[in-house]
């Protein structure tokens, strides 16, 4: 067993500002010593968002706040709090924070990165870099709610 705290993981930023996202990993072979599962806690300030792509695994999302848009294969849906999305390997999708309040959810993949590849679909491409490592240029959401 293992007890992950969000206060205890190391916090990763977009490296590209207009995305507006935070992330901490909670769940892969070096913090859980899990062997299947990778898992992490996104927080994305009004606005942010992920660009069009797939993973060749399956993937979950799950909504702890607010509310976003999901845009799978052409088609938008409305996501709220307590709501859960599953993808199919290769299902193009993104996720928009189109509210005026934070979006934070939690995913979760399987195979784990690096296994798992995510393809970016277009031209836009997200990284993310240690927090530390980069100068954060406006305000970025808090990953817990308190």
């Amino acid at each position: 067993m293992n007890i992950v705290r969000v206060k205890d993981v190391e916090p990763m930023v977009t490296k590209e500002p207009k995305m507006r996202r935070r992330r901490a990993d909670l769940i892969n072979a070096r913090i859980t010593g899990s062997r299947d599962f990778d898992g992490d806690l996104v927080a994305y300030a009004p606005g942010g968002y992920t660009p069009p792509h797939y993973h060749d695994g399956e993937s979950l999302l799950y909504a702890l706040e607010g509310e976003a848009t999901i845009k799978v294969s052409g088609r938008s849906y409305r996501i709220e709090q307590d709501t859960l999305v599953f993808f199919a390997p290769n299902e193009v999708h993104e996720v928009r924070n189109t509210s005026k309040k934070i979006f934070r959810m939690i995913e979760f993949f399987t195979p784990q990165r690096p296994k798992l590849k995510t393809v970016f679909v277009g031209r836009e491409r997200t990284e993310f870099v240690r927090e530390r490592d980069v100068e954060v240029k406006g305000r970025l959401p808090r990953l817990t709610s308190a």
